[in-house]
């Protein structure tokens, strides 16, 4: 039975869903991957905790309801994440990365997984800013150091796009993509579509847990935008950054919104999110809720198409935790 020990940064929605599925999961994982995953530190935005025997998952929970891991007893402190790095690098053999999307600096997250890949560690994140942003300079300095830079979870959720993209059609042509990347304007759209205005259809969504108490990110078309990069990063030698997407979101929609969706297409170089009518019937007519999508065209392989859960914690949780047990099944601890 292998150990992995992990070091989260991050216990909001998706630290916390990977909290509560190694809990609810640990007996499978012990049994299907032979494999003990053990949380050692975790920091959220006040402190941190570090115990190199592991910290009670129920604790980390309880603690973090009640306010700040820092708290967390015997082991809370008031370090960063870059300091317990420093300080503990020895410690763990994961970086767990899933603090909040910072799109215009990608820090402080840059920095907690620049200095883990230099250290040597593994590092799996769903937080888009770095990899977004620093997608080539990142993929080379993890090869570099043997280690594995694991972001499935930063694109559509539970749909493992990024390890087919990078895997099983490494060898083929992308000739184009089409994707429903954001739950959160799927949800919104579809509420629109019944005759809901925007603001109200928004407020459900936040209600429901869908969308952020600032909903900027999604609403304007940057979080699409930023996975399009992403995958644009992994299948072309063209890199692009977010400068190069042409942007329209839909917080300015109104009148009848049937059958739209906001449409993240990537062809011939040309990268664009727009709200599209689709044809009522089609694939992404389809796509309700917070569903995601994705529609890869390939020389050799031809159309494919994926649809699954694309917001939520605990679904963007799996996908990390997917992750992970790669890192392990592939013995690279």
């Amino acid at each position: 039975m292998r150990e992995v020990k992990l070091f989260i940064v991050g216990l909001g929605n998706v630290g916390g869903g990977l909290v509560k599925l190694m809990k609810s999961l640990e007996k499978e994982i012990e049994r299907k991957y032979s494999t003990k995953l053990k949380v050692v530190g975790a920091v959220d935005i006040e402190g941190s905790a570090f115990s190199k025997e592991g910290l009670d998952l129920d604790e980390i929970l309880k603690t973090k309801n009640k306010g700040s891991i820092k708290n967390y007893p015997k082991f809370g402190s008031a370090k960063n994440a870059l300091e317990q790095i420093e300080e503990n690098w020895k410690n763990f053999d994961v970086l767990v990365e899933v603090s909040t999307t910072n799109l215009e600096t990608a820090q402080p997250a840059l920095d907690h997984i620049r200095n883990s890949l230099e250290k040597g560690k593994h590092v799996v994140t769903s937080n888009k800013g770095p990899i977004a942003l620093h997608y080539d300079s990142l993929i080379k300095l993890a090869k570099k150091n043997g280690v594995i830079l694991g972001f499935e979870a930063c694109v559509a959720g539970v749909i493992p796009v990024i390890r087919i993209l990078r895997g099983y059609l490494a060898l083929d042509k992308v000739q184009g993509i089409n994707a429903i990347v954001n739950g959160t304007c799927n949800f919104i759209l579809g509420k629109m579509s019944e005759g809901i205005s925007f603001e109200k259809a928004l407020k459900e969504a936040q209600e429901k847990g869908y969308a952020e108490a600032d909903p900027a990110l999604d609403v304007t078309g940057m979080d699409s935008a930023a996975k399009l990069v992403i995958l644009n990063n992994i299948v072309s030698s063209r890199q692009i950054s977010l400068k190069d997407v042409k942007i329209n979101g839909i917080e300015n929609l109104s009148g009848d919104a049937r059958n739209t969706k906001l449409i993240a297409s990537l062809r011939n170089g040309d990268a664009k999110v727009q709200p599209e009518k689709v044809q009522e019937g089609s694939f992404f007519a389809s796509v309700n809720g917070v569903l995601n999508a994705i529609e890869i065209e390939t020389e050799i392989a031809g159309p494919l198409k994926f649809s699954g859960r694309g917001a939520g914690g605990r679904e963007t949780a799996y996908a990390v935790l997917a992750d992970i047990l790669k890192i392990a099944a592939e013995n690279r601890i």
